[in-house]
């Protein structure tokens, strides 16, 4: 709940802006252009709701200048993404090789999917910067 109700409080990750400004370019151009690392699939669902936001309020949602209502709305798909791929990874762990196994996997991959986030360089958003201009 906390991750839900600190997003209008939070300011984003050092990937959200781009991650969220080449999903919403997707749906608006059908131009699909891939950040280093990333899954696209995770940029499109991302932007889902505010694809179905910006018609429904009549006004387009700023990424550049404010995150803050986007994020509000992008979030919450990325817990139920992040919440569905652990389960998956649980329950292929525990297919192989039992339910040791299977907690072992999620354990494994939680921790290499919080630790990589936290540790990503600043150099990336700010070499995506660049290439929008």
């Amino acid at each position: 709940m906390w991750c839900l109700s600190s997003s209008t409080r939070l300011g984003a990750t050092i990937d959200e802006p781009p991650h969220l400004a080449l999903g919403r370019d997707y749906r608006r151009t059908g131009h699909f252009t891939l950040l280093d690392g990333a899954m696209p699939l995770a940029q499109h669902l991302q932007t889902l709701p505010v694809f179905i936001a910006e018609p429904a309020s009549g006004r387009r949602l700023p990424i550049e200048n404010d995150l803050g209502e986007i994020l509000r709305l992008a979030r919450p798909v990325t817990l139920v993404f992040w919440v569905v791929w652990l389960a998956a990874v649980m329950s292929l762990g525990r297919l192989l090789g039992g339910p040791k196994a299977g907690r072992l996997a999620l354990a494994i991959v939680a921790r290499r999917t919080v630790s990589t986030r936290s540790r990503r360089p600043r150099s990336g958003g700010q070499r995506f910067a660049a290439r929008r201009r």
